[in-house]
Formats: structure tokens, sequence, C-alpha cells
């Protein structure tokens, strides 16, 4: 599956990144699903859309994703210096899938939100 193909590949990207190791204070890590008791700050992938991308001629996929980061910093700025590192490293990069081809991936519409006295 593509989708799985894609996650494993940001994730590995993401995770190996020294400079976001260092902004979140830890060794990065992507979740796709959070074990109890994580302690912050962490991302999270989650898949929130694929939808069929055909031509004439090729058939194919747009899959769109969220990155969350999660943070108890006070304020908001870890959470856009590791959005920010995450653009960087992540738009207008090809990822080189195994059983499939990406042919586009580009990043859209940062948001940094509080959640109950978290960021």
């Amino acid at each position: 599956m593509a989708d799985l193909e894609l996650q494993a590949a940001v994730k590995q990207r993401l995770e190996a990144d020294p400079e976001i190791a260092l902004q979140m204070q830890a060794s990065a890590v992507l979740y796709d699903h959070v074990p109890v008791d994580t302690p912050l700050p962490y991302l999270v992938m989650l898949q929130t859309d694929v939808s069929e991308w055909d031509t004439c001629s090729d058939f194919g996929y747009e899959h769109r994703f969220t990155i969350n980061v999660w943070s108890n910093y006070e304020g908001t700025k870890q959470c856009r210096d590791v959005l920010s590192r995450c653009k960087e490293l992540l738009h207008v990069w090809r990822p080189t899938l195994t059983t499939h081809t990406a042919v586009l991936l580009r990043w859209q519409q940062p948001n940094v939100l509080p959640d109950g006295g978290h960021v």
C-alpha cells in the first residue's frame, strides 16, 4: 500500500534528522499511534485523505497527511521551529519508494494551536 510506504519514508527522514532531535531536546519520534504516557515532545503523522489522481495514460493517488508536533514548551517557538524544519525536509522532496513512485510532495498550511495548556 502506497500510504504505508510513504509514511515509512517520511518517518525515516524526520527521525534521522539531527536538527529536529536537537529542537525537540530528544530523539525525534514520529508516531501514527501514540503510546499511553509518552513524554512530550513528539511528532504524530495522521493520514487524512487519499483520493484518485488519474490521467488519461496513468493512474495514481493523491495522499494528504498531517504532521502534529506535541510539546509542553511554554509558547509556540518549539512547535514553529520543528514545523519549519519539517518543511525544509519534506517540501518538494521526492522519496524513493520500493513499490510505488512519488511524483510530488508539497508542504501546505502549517498551524500551531494550543490544547489544554500544551501546544
